[in-house]
């Protein structure tokens, strides 16, 4: 009885790898890569006693949408949708989004 409680704690232990040379190894090649890291969607801020330009102030989607244009990526899409029509049920003005579904 003893044995069969040591077996799976025993088999647990086996297999744990040190934490820090796993995450050595999966660092290690970024930071000797020769590509630029993407920049932070979290800007640095500030300094003290300035006020910050809309690119050093701006967070989240704002600052994504930012990001792009200086890429010259266009993230989102202002342009209007399709008025020549009235959608309906058989036939709808589609609104492509990210989410897959409504779930309201």
């Amino acid at each position: 009885m003893l044995r069969a409680a040591i077996r799976p704690v025993h088999l647990a232990a086996r297999s744990v790898r040190p934490v820090s040379a796993a995450r050595a190894l999966s660092i290690s090649a970024v930071r000797r890569s020769d590509h630029a890291a993407p920049p932070p969607l979290f800007p640095p801020g500030s300094k003290a006693g300035e006020v910050p330009n809309d690119f050093e102030h701006a967070t989240g989607l704002e600052r994504l949408e930012l990001l792009g244009e200086i890429e010259g990526v266009k993230v989102f899409d202002y342009d209007p949708l399709d008025s020549s029509r009235i959608g309906t049920l058989a036939d709808p003005i589609k609104v492509l989004s990210w989410v897959r579904s409504l779930s309201h």
